[in-house]
């Protein structure tokens, strides 16, 4: 007898097919490394779970035995009509192949998160969004943790198809008592939401392997039936009061007015990156940029529409201005790039903080999700039934850090001010001062603030004033920074607080204000 040698190439070769990994009986895309899946044939054409159905196609097709050899052509249309549920091409099953050969564990429970949380957004992936969004506020330390909303919203025209599903995800997610405004905000998403590009935009991410890619496909597989259900309940939400109609409705007008983009996204943009990627260059760069875009913010506000705003014990007028500032995109937009870059770089004072205070739960202007919870609440919508009123969905947002107290400062008529480099030194005379109080008002359904404890801020509209006059003592000469003491006269009424110029008004008892945190408005 003779003995015969295998050479090395060989014995690969009978090795590989003993194990099934390179068959040139089956098609391409079954050539994966791993044990074979498990599959039943018998339950493959009643299969209605499409995990299972697939782990099964992958074992029949790359791993046939004469059962499955013999149902070749069954087995082919059952996979035909799989591909077309799951939007899949015949490429595409070199995804399914590598996600089956996974254990079932995995395959079964995917943890999805971004590959790397501290990237710029701008460079995020499509799956890398979705797994942003549904994890949002797990994301990281709470510099950069957000909501799902200002994610979404922060990818602006880059949001892919993924990041949209995400937040679609979020948005149905629960049944608090918010659920109307919450399903009006996220329905404009879930008309655009399309699975068609979905799929495409899987073949082009190229930041993730068929795994991903595969778990992503069962994700909009699972939501298909969920979304048929809600349609069904946003049709008998509609039909239960008046008033939610009017929901949906301001939420396709102003996702459609989005399409003008408001000033100052870019650079909103710019001062995430930096918070993002904790970019001390970055950083640095926006702290010009951005004091300057809020003083053009403030000076652009009429001051008519300050002299609506009046303090209260325990506040200031910046506390109750904040309001006025970001009830707009440009305000909202400004202030939290100037909060967020000065905070970022610990330039921060009490005009930082008491911003960062006022727009900690302020839904505000970063993209179309949150204008729409802002159009909401400022729209004052009244369901018909007078024991009912909206519930909105909570904002907190632990990386907009701030608060309203200070430590010291001084009001009245202004004596002298004499700046010295980066400090300037405002001095107080004794002077008779007017000051105007409402005695009678009312408030109405709009919601014109949120304070930093969650407490929702009505609009007041006062109705009777009336003017008294106090002397007061010359207050103790008051240090503030020199950048606040632009347009700042003699004669002027003040009050400062430690080193910021919070308001500055003409003359005792005006109405309105001359100077808002340093910014000159006329």
């Amino acid at each position: 007898m003779k003995t015969r040698i295998l050479s090395l190439s060989a014995l690969t070769i009978i090795i590989a097919a003993a194990s099934g990994t390179a068959r040139a009986d089956v098609p391409g895309w079954c050539k994966v490394e791993g044990d074979k899946p498990s599959g039943n044939l018998t339950d493959l054409y009643s299969e209605d779970d499409a995990r299972d159905a697939v782990v099964t196609l992958v074992a029949v097709t790359c791993y046939p035995d004469d059962e499955a050899k013999g149902q070749a052509k069954q087995i082919e249309a059952m996979r035909k009509k799989w591909s077309a549920t799951l939007n899949m091409t015949e490429a595409d099953w070199a995804d399914a192949a590598l996600w089956a050969h996974k254990g079932m564990w995995e395959r079964n429970g995917p943890s999805f998160s971004p590959k790397n949380n501290k990237a710029a957004w701008s460079t995020w992936g499509a799956i890398d969004q979705y797994a942003g969004i549904v994890n949002s506020m797990m994301l990281g330390g709470s510099d950069r943790t957000v909501d799902p909303a200002y994610l979404a919203d922060a990818f602006g025209a880059k949001l892919t198809q993924a990041g949209r599903l995400g937040f679609i995800t979020r948005c149905l997610a629960g049944d608090s008592g918010d659920h109307a405004v919450r399903w009006g905000i996220c329905q404009p998403d879930i008309d655009a939401y399309d699975p068609k590009l979905l799929a495409t935009e899987l073949r082009a991410d190229s930041t993730r392997d068929g795994f991903w890619k595969m778990a992503m496909r069962f994700v909009a597989w699972d939501m298909a039936p969920r979304l048929a259900k809600h349609a069904e309940e946003v049709k008998e939400l509609l039909a239960k009061d008046p008033g939610y109609p009017k929901i949906f409705a301001l939420a396709k007008t102003t996702h459609t007015a989005w399409a003008t983009k408001p000033k100052y996204l870019d650079l909103m943009a710019e001062v995430d990156n930096a918070r993002i990627t904790s970019s001390r260059k970055l950083g640095e760069a926006c702290l010009a940029k951005t004091w300057t875009a809020w003083q053009e913010a403030v000076a652009a506000i009429p001051a008519k529409q300050w002299g609506t705003v009046r303090g209260e014990p325990g506040d200031s007028f910046l506390q109750k201005g904040s309001g006025v500032i970001a009830a707009e995109p440009a305000g909202y937009l400004a202030t939290l790039a100037m909060q967020q870059c000065h905070a970022l770089n610990k330039k921060d004072d009490y005009l930082v903080r008491v911003m960062g205070g006022a727009l900690s739960r302020w839904p505000g202007f970063r993209g179309p999700r949150t204008a729409t919870h802002t159009a909401i609440l400022q729209a004052g919508i009244e369901l018909d039934d007078r024991d009912a009123r909206l519930e909105f969905p909570a904002i907190e947002r632990p990386w907009i850090e701030g608060n309203g107290s200070s430590g010291g400062g001084g009001e009245g008529v202004v004596a002298s001010v004499k700046v010295a480099g980066e400090v300037a030194t405002v001095t107080f005379k004794k002077e008779k001062v007017k000051q105007t109080i409402c005695t009678k008002g009312r408030y109405t359904n709009r919601v014109v603030q949120i304070t930093s404890s969650g407490s929702l801020i009505y609009q007041y509209i006062c109705t009777a004033e009336k003017t008294e006059v106090a002397m007061f003592a010359p207050a103790p000469p008051q240090k503030i920074n020199a950048k606040y003491a632009g347009g700042l006269k003699p004669g002027m009424f003040v009050t400062i607080y430690e080193d910021v110029l919070v308001v500055a008004y003409a003359k005792s008892g005006a109405a309105a204000p001359v100077i808002v945190g340093g910014v000159v408005v006329k």
